[in-house]
């Protein structure tokens, strides 16, 4: 008889989540926010990790424009700017103490 009202109990409540149009309870709610959370970190340490690993192909791409822009400067001699209080001298950055 104890299991007639466990299927009939069953019943009902399959009843009702059709009656209330798929709602979810608070506790499936959590269920749900931690089985979303746990996805967002799973993703972003993994993003993390992928970028850890090619680091230093992205450090040594910027650094070689930078050298590049570097070593240009320091061929320029010194170059004459016109400036609203007349003529300007640029030396590089290297021969600045």
């Amino acid at each position: 008889m104890a299991r007639l009202k466990l299927i009939k109990k069953d019943e009902e409540k399959a009843g009702r989540e059709e009656e209330l149009g798929g709602q979810m309870s608070f506790l499936e709610h959590l269920d749900e926010l931690r089985t979303r959370l746990i996805r967002s970190m799973a993703f972003v340490l993994s993003v993390a990790y992928v970028f850890l690993v090619v680091s230093g192909y992205i450090y040594s791409l910027l650094a070689r424009s930078i050298n590049y822009a570097l070593a240009k400067s320091q061929q320029q001699k010194k170059a004459t700017i016109a400036g609203l209080n007349g003529q300007h001298c640029t030396v590089p950055h290297n021969s600045v103490h």
